[in-house]
Parts: structure tokens; C-alpha cells; sequence
């Protein structure tokens, strides 16, 4: 239900996302931009390379300082990486 619900509100957000502006285009305007991680997935045997099973799910946000309305999201595609336990074994 939850995935139908993201689906619907999908082209809406995008939509919305065309119609701000963070600057009038003659002076400059505040933003904060961070990225973060949510999850992380050992995608195991099924990875392209062995070396390197796990995939993360990334976003960048952007918003105008102060105006919570301009936030923009953007999917991440970071790359494939090993396993900090795997990492460590000589």
C-alpha cells in the first residue's frame, strides 16, 4: 500500500519541484543541501562483482533556508562497495 501511495504521489512532487525557484535570478538566495543513506543492501551472489555486494539507497535534499515548501529530493546512484567486514580480512 505503501509503495502504491509513492507511486501516486511521484508525478505530483515532480511536477510541483518545476515550480520552484530558489532565487529571484538577480540576487542570491540561502540553501541548505545534505545527501544521506537510508539503507543498505548485501546484494550477495546476485552482484556483478563478487568483491563489491553492497548497494545503498541514497538522497540528496535541497531547500531554501527558512521555506520547508522548496525542498527537493533527488535518488542518489552511488556505487556498489564491499562489506566493511570483508574490507578489514587481509
Amino acid at each position: 500500500m505503501e509503495t502504491r501511495l509513492c507511486n501516486l504521489r511521484k508525478p505530483w512532487v515532480e511536477e510541483k519541484e518545476k515550480l520552484i525557484d530558489f532565487g529571484s535570478g538577480t540576487k542570491w538566495s540561502d540553501v541548505e543541501a545534505d545527501e544521506t543513506t537510508f539503507d543498505r543492501k548485501n546484494a550477495g551472489q546476485l552482484a556483478p562483482d563478487k568483491a563489491t555486494p553492497i548497494m545503498w539507497e541514497q538522497w540528496c535534499g535541497i531547500v531554501k533556508r527558512g521555506h520547508t515548501d522548496t525542498l527537493v529530493l533527488h535518488r542518489l546512484t552511488p556505487k556498489m562497495s564491499k562489506s566493511r567486514h570483508q574490507a578489514q580480512v587481509p
